[in-house]
């Protein structure tokens, strides 16, 4: 409710950086669990964690919605086909990496 027309403006610029940066690399074959992989995962994380505390372990879940909810993954598809699937892929190699057994992730 704080935010201004500028602070929205800054996010959907922000959010859109991010997600050409990810169908970029997705394209361009970076691996899920390199060091630019998991970079990227981590300004994923950023940006969901403005909004309210995110763990590693939150973030698979959220990431298991991208696939599992065809709005998700057709607003991922949009920008590079299987962009969605990718993603997790990406945020599960960088979680595990933190000590998240993404098999068993929870809300905390």
């Amino acid at each position: 409710a704080a935010m201004t027309r500028q602070d929205w403006a800054r996010v959907a610029k922000e959010t859109g950086v991010l997600e050409a940066d990810l169908a970029a690399a997705m394209r361009e074959g970076v691996a899920p669990g390199t060091e630019r992989a998991n970079a990227l995962a981590e300004r994923h994380l950023a940006s969901i964690d403005q909004w309210f505390d995110t763990s590693h372990s939150k973030q698979v879940l959220i990431a298991c919605g991208y696939v599992a909810d065809p709005r998700f993954a057709a607003h991922y598809d949009g920008y590079e086909p299987g962009l969605a699937a990718w993603l997790q892929q990406v945020v599960n190699a960088n979680a595990t990496a933190h000590g998240v057994d993404v098999e068993h992730a929870t809300w905390c």
